[in-house]
C-alpha cells in the first residue's frame, strides 16, 4: 500500500514546510488517482504551476510526484478555507527533494500576506488534512493503475 507520511513541520519567514515521506514503491500520480483528485477538487487543474508547459497543474497532474500533488491539494483547501478567489495567489508552493533514496520531500507553502504568521497554524492544519485526503485517495488505487 502506498501512502504519504507527515514527518515534520518547520516555519520560515513567510512559509510552512512539511517534510513528507512517500511510503511504498509508487511515487507518482496515476491516472486513477488524478481522476479521483479532480472529482474531489476540480479547480486544482487550473492551478498555476511552474513545472507545467502551459503553466497549469492539470497538464502535469498525471505523473506528478505525490508530494507535488499534495502541495496543490493543500493550496486548494487553503484558498477555500479563507474564501479567496483562486486568482488571488495568496498562497504559493514548492516541492523539493530532501532524500530521494528514502522518498522524502519538503512541501513548502508560502503566504504573500503582509501577516503570514496569521496563516501558519491554518497552513499546518491544512497540510495535515491534505495528507489524510491524499492517503484516502491513494487507498483506492488498484495495483496496476
Amino acid at each position: 500500500m502506498n501512502l504519504l507520511r507527515l514527518v515534520a513541520f518547520s516555519q520560515h519567514q513567510n512559509s510552512v514546510c512539511a517534510d513528507i515521506q512517500i511510503v511504498g514503491t509508487v511515487r507518482t500520480v496515476s491516472s486513477g488517482l488524478a481522476e479521483r483528485l479532480i472529482a474531489l477538487r476540480p479547480q486544482i487543474v487550473a492551478h498555476a504551476c511552474k513545472s507545467a508547459t502551459s503553466g497549469y497543474f492539470g497538464e502535469r497532474l498525471v505523473g506528478a510526484l505525490l508530494p507535488h500533488a499534495l502541495e496543490h491539494l493543500a493550496i486548494d483547501l487553503l484558498v477555500e478555507r479563507f474564501s479567496l478567489t483562486p486568482s488571488s495567489q495568496a498562497f504559493a508552493g514548492a516541492t523539493t527533494w530532501l532524500d530521494r533514496t528514502h522518498g522524502c520531500m519538503c512541501v513548502r507553502i508560502g503566504c504573500t500576506s503582509d501577516d503570514p504568521a496569521a496563516y501558519f497554524q491554518a497552513t499546518e492544519a491544512t497540510l495535515q488534512e491534505a495528507v489524510h485526503l491524499m492517503n484516502q485517495l491513494l487507498a483506492a488505487d488498484k495495483p496496476n493503475e
